[in-house]
């Protein structure tokens, strides 16, 4: 099976100890406070090392993962010779993208949905920002468009689980200054 690299020059924003907190300083000031333990620990290993993409890198790489899932679309799992990429290129230079609006709420008929109406459904989500519905749709890919877009399904898991536990831990703050005011 042919492998497609898809190779992006984004890079992961890591925290800057002198310029931001410390994960671990800050997990050793709150060591009295359980909930922010928890949460802590919620976070990836590889989250605090290597940090998350921004919604903008995403975003970005979401535009090379779609040009290359659209162009491989009719590839199936089994990958196939040169004729079956060749073949799915040129099919996919006759395929229109055309505006349409999609609403989260939509029923998803399997039986009759294509990789082509995936990543239009995706596209459609990322560029309305809505990360969560783009990465819930581009599971729904099959062949070689999902070998493609797993790393960029990953990357946004991380992007989101890191921004639910940070906005909890915001809130905490929030509530805890507030408690402590009165």
């Amino acid at each position: 099976m042919p492998k497609v690299n898809v190779k992006w020059s984004g890079k992961r924003y890591e925290l800057d100890v002198d310029t931001d907190c410390d994960p671990i300083l800050f997990k050793a000031q709150c060591e009295k406070d359980e909930f922010v333990q928890n949460i802590m620990t919620s976070f990836a290993p590889d989250t605090l090392i290597k940090g998350v993409y921004s919604k903008q890198d995403l975003r970005n790489r979401f535009s090379t993962v779609y040009s290359l899932a659209k162009r491989t679309a009719k590839v199936d799992e089994n990958g196939g010779g040169v004729m079956a990429y060749l073949s799915s290129y040129i099919q996919s230079m006759f395929m229109l993208d055309l505006p349409r609006r999609f609403s989260p709420d939509d029923k998803i008929d399997l039986t009759h949905m294509n990789n082509y109406e995936i990543i239009a459904r995706a596209k459609y989500f990322v560029e309305q920002n809505d990360f969560d519905n783009a990465v819930r749709i581009m599971q729904l890919l099959h062949g070689e468009p999902a070998r493609i877009s797993r790393d960029w399904i990953q990357d946004t898991k991380e992007h989101l689980a890191s921004r639910f536990l940070a906005e909890l831990l915001v809130a905490h703050a929030a509530v805890t200054s507030i408690r402590s005011t009165y």
